[in-house]
């Protein structure tokens, strides 16, 4: 991650320079564009588009404007207008030089495309997708060709800059999309909004999605909602996949999730996935903010969350989506589950549930769930290789947990969970559900594990009965030491740590 860290600027500097040395520069209006928000400019932008090409490169300006596209060509991944090499597309104002998609444009997959295409950068440019006119329906229509309504598609690219774009009005499944192994791609200072809300269906979405090795990086960029929480057609904020990644400053509101951290990508890479850096990023009226989870290679290294917000809304998304978490390793049915994340930081985060009231069993501050779906009975167990090792917890402060504070349910070994700030967890418990009403609870195994110095504030927890509750294995060189309950309803607590099964080593315990 240090590696990552100090070339950001480099890599910025290198996208500059390799974005600024071009052959010509044209207009757009010189090959007949009319930005009156009126007439079909489509073939216009191509011909400028071409014109540049031929030429080795270039940049083509978008004065002020309105530019309508429409999009005939409904063929699978088929553009309505072809990306090259080394292209500039310049607009005076992400409001002021903007692309309108028409009408009824109906099934269309793609607006711009340049496949395995290197130095394209677009900036101070605005996408209107148009989804009043343009919707789509139902999940089936989001994700079966020919329905994608994807803006802007970049398999297999590199050197790519978008900056200071808005992108708006969007019901489809994607703005962005880096398909396949994407190199140095920047996302910076955009704006997308009144996304989704277009009909009362969910379907799966994201604003973007690169999968790549590096580097990706996400930064200063503004995603909200049209409806807020709850709001149909938006599953995701952002989606990230692969290694090199920088994720930071970001503000996103009104999304299911606010970012898919994920193993793997479209071109089924061998690699695992490594270096990724989330911190300073604000999460509000979300379901979860940070959702990892693998599709194809099983392990993460070097992963680090830190100093971001997370504010989450269970009333909401209650009604679509039954579980929350601030941060959460998950397994979907259909997927592979990872199998290992090693080198993991999650330091100085904030959780907080908007309504502490709301929520299921499966809503949580933190869950580490690594379990294997079983198709035949429609049963989760245990996976024997999920394993989560060399991790620290520091310094998070999780409020209001409708179940417990931080889960564990994998193989964990050399986890340091300490200075934490622990606040009402078991907002929802019940007496059938005592073993989750807990700040801490522990399943599968552990070995090496350290719980200090953290604090349970405990004012209005409605079931709140342990600090810890210990499901696990101890496997050696168990812990617990330093830790304190504070609060007006702290004598609520059965016990400090339960440890019913008191299976292998037993816990050193020192209770404060």
């Amino acid at each position: 991650m240090v590696m990552l860290l100090k070339n950001v600027g480099l890599t910025c500097a290198i996208l500059a320079l390799c974005l600024s040395i071009y052959a010509v520069e044209v207009s757009v209006k010189d090959f007949g564009a009319k930005g009156n928000g009126v007439t079909d400019d489509r073939l216009s932008i191509q011909a400028a588009v071409d014109s540049v090409n031929k030429a080795g490169g270039g940049v083509v300006n978008f004065p002020e404007g309105v530019y309508v596209v429409s999009a005939p060509n409904k063929g699978e991944w088929e553009p309505q207008i072809k990306l090259y090499n080394n292209l500039k597309f310049q607009g005076v104002g992400m409001n002021k030089s903007v692309f309108k998609i028409a009408d009824n444009q109906g099934a269309y997959d793609v607006i711009f495309c340049g496949k395995a295409i290197s130095g394209f950068s677009m900036m101070d440019i605005g996408i209107d997708a148009n989804g009043t006119s343009n919707p789509l329906f139902s999940e089936k229509d989001a994700v079966t060709t020919p329905y994608m309504h994807t803006l802007v598609y970049l398999p297999k690219a590199k050197d790519i800059s978008i900056q200071r774009c808005r992108f708006t009005n969007l019901s489809g499944v994607w703005a962005v999309y880096g398909l396949g192994r994407s190199e140095n791609f920047l996302i910076d200072d955009c704006i997308f909004d009144n996304i989704g809300g277009y009909t009362k269906n969910d379907w799966d979405h994201s604003c973007i999605r690169i999968d790549g090795y590096g580097p990706i990086i996400v930064s200063n960029n503004t995603l909200t909602s049209r409806l807020g929480a709850g709001s149909s057609g938006c599953r995701t904020a952002v989606e990230l996949h692969g290694s090199n990644i920088l994720f930071a400053n970001n503000r996103i509101s009104g999304f299911r999730y606010g970012i898919n951290v994920c193993s793997g990508g479209d071109d089924k890479p061998v690699e695992p996935s490594v270096h990724q850096y989330y911190k300073n990023n604000t999460f509000t009226n979300v379901g979860s903010g940070f959702c990892l989870w693998g599709i194809d290679n099983k392990k993460f290294d070097d992963l680090v969350f830190e100093n971001n917000v997370i504010i989450i809304d269970v009333n909401g998304w209650s009604k679509i989506w039954p579980d929350f978490s601030g941060i959460e390793i998950i397994t979907y049915s259909d997927m592979t589950p990872p199998e290992l994340f090693e080198n993991l930081v999650i330091a100085d985060n904030h959780i907080t549930y908007r309504d502490a009231n709301g929520g299921t069993s499966r809503s949580f501050g933190m869950k580490f769930d690594m379990g294997v779906f079983n198709h035949t009975n429609k049963t989760w167990t245990l996976n024997p290789n999920g394993k989560m090792k060399n991790v620290k917890i520091l310094r998070n402060t999780i409020s209001g947990a409708y179940w417990t504070g931080i889960y564990f349910s994998c193989i964990a070994e050399n986890v340091e969970i300490a200075d934490n700030t622990i606040i009402d967890p078991s907002m929802g418990g019940t007496e059938k559900d005592k073993e989750w009403q807990c700040a801490i609870k522990l399943s599968n195994s552990v070995k090496n594990m350290q719980v200090s110095n953290n604090k349970y504030y405990i004012h209005n927890s409605k079931g709140f009965k342990y600090a810890i509750y210990d499901g696990a294995t101890n496997e050696g060189n168990c812990q617990i030491k330093g830790n304190s309950i504070i609060g007006t309803n702290s004598s609520k607590v059965t016990e400090y740590f339960a440890a019913p099964t008191s299976k292998g080593e037993k816990w050193k315990v020192n209770i404060k």
